[in-house]
């Protein structure tokens, strides 16, 4: 699933709107127990590298796999938790958190970042429309 952030939203409020849509489109049921996984992730230390991607995530026990949402962020928000970086592009996951998947987790934060650099953050935070970014995606993945 890929959005475009709305104008005006904070870091947290994108999140909230993710987790919701995540959850409403694969029947996830209520959002709340994502919300607050995100948040406890997240004190340790921020997930906003200095590229401009910012990857929320956390291991859930009430799921099988690995569900993901993509937000392209055209103007950009300040990450409170990182100082002066700007995020241009959230992908946030969850996987499950069973033994089994922490590989796979770990090898999703991997890839998506080494697939994210900086000229596709920004041709992805620039997109008009969710189609274009991921044709952005498939056509970067087929390189």
């Amino acid at each position: 699933m890929v959005i475009k952030a709305p104008p005006g939203v904070g870091k947290n409020e994108l999140i909230a709107i993710l987790v919701g849509r995540l959850c409403e489109r694969k029947a996830l049921g209520s959002p709340k127990p994502f919300l607050a996984k995100v948040p406890e992730r997240e004190q340790g230390i921020s997930t906003t590298l200095d590229t401009g991607l910012s990857l929320p995530h956390a291991r859930v026990d009430s799921i099988e796999s690995i569900v993901a949402a993509l937000a392209m962020v055209p103007q950009g928000i300040a990450d409170p938790q990182a100082g002066d970086l700007t995020i241009k592009l959230m992908f946030l996951f969850f996987s499950s958190s069973q033994p089994k998947m922490l590989p796979l987790h770990l090898q999703l934060l991997r890839g998506v970042a080494s697939l994210f650099q900086p000229q596709i953050i920004a041709e992805l935070a620039a997109s008009s429309e969710p189609a274009a970014a991921l044709a952005i995606i498939r056509a970067v993945e087929t390189r």
